[in-house]
């Protein structure tokens, strides 16, 4: 005896419009969610892996104002968004803060205006890396500035973390919302 099955589907994936929410989550709920925590943890001091900040060393606190990290300028809040889009279900952000030629420092001993020898290079990279300082330097010594990771993806937005849990009910929650209706 021969058993047959068949199996009739009442739905259709581009009319549930998958990939339109597809890009709506990846845009709204994950990315601006991930550029936000970021530019939090720049305010709260922060990385993206909930650790505090190392504080500043006074050689640095002597050059500036405030007592917070990466905060100076405000220049590594400067990101540019790459959105998804139905063709292409990718969400990149990039950090766009480059260093300036010229600089201006504001101390209880004066004013500082100052010229790199090359501007552009990637200001946000070497901060979430670590670097050392010049001997030539406004601090006149080497000095390590150490890693401050406070760019990348948090880690609540991995493996188990409470905010990519959350992205992916409401995920789920809107691709069962557009499959379970049958389409006529």
């Amino acid at each position: 005896m021969e058993i047959k099955t068949k199996i009739k589907r009442n739905f259709d994936f581009e009319k549930a419009r998958v990939r339109v929410v597809t890009v709506h989550w990846l845009n709204n709920i994950i990315g601006k969610r991930i550029n936000k925590r970021i530019q939090d943890g720049i305010d709260e001091g922060v990385d993206i892996n909930g650790n505090k900040f190392k504080k500043l060393e006074e050689s640095t606190k002597e050059l500036r104002s405030g007592n917070k990290p990466l905060l100076k300028t405000g220049n590594l809040r400067k990101t540019k968004a790459f959105p998804a889009k139905k063709t292409k279900l990718n969400y990149t952000l990039k950090s766009v803060a480059k260093a300036k030629k010229k600089y201006r420092l504001e101390k209880s001993t004066g004013t500082y205006i100052g010229t790199r020898k090359k501007a552009g290079y990637p200001y946000a990279k070497i901060h979430n890396e670590g670097y050392y300082t010049d001997k030539k330097s406004l601090v006149k010594k080497e000095i390590k500035v150490p890693k401050r990771e406070w760019f990348g993806i948090p880690k609540s937005f991995k493996d188990d973390g409470k905010d990519i849990k959350q992205a992916l009910e409401i995920f789920w929650t809107l691709i069962k919302a557009r499959i379970n209706k049958p389409m006529g």
